[in-house]
């Protein structure tokens, strides 16, 4: 699996990192491997570890919008879409 390594090649684990080469957001679980495809808190990390941000979010049966700074949407209007206080979209 890959690994994000740190200065003086400490390997980071249970922490969030910035990439500016990717220009994103990761997530790196406490065996070191990048979170992926999974919740961590109000935050959604995709395919590859990349934080989800402005877009909407299909999981376990459920649409969630992930705003700008990647946190989940809770009790907003986004674009005439409501989502709830635990972020689903409300038909």
């Amino acid at each position: 699996g890959a690994y994000y390594l740190k200065d003086w090649g400490y390997m980071a684990h249970n922490e969030w990192i910035y990439d500016n080469h990717y220009q994103s957001w990761f997530f790196i679980n406490e065996d070191g491997s990048y979170a992926q495809n999974q919740w961590v808190g109000a935050y959604y990390l995709k395919d590859w570890g990349y934080m989800a941000h402005n877009e909407w979010i299909y999981d376990k049966g459920h649409w969630y919008y992930l705003k700008d700074n990647g946190q989940m949407a809770r009790n907003e209007v986004i674009n005439s879409y409501k989502v709830d206080a635990s972020g689903k979209w409300k038909k």
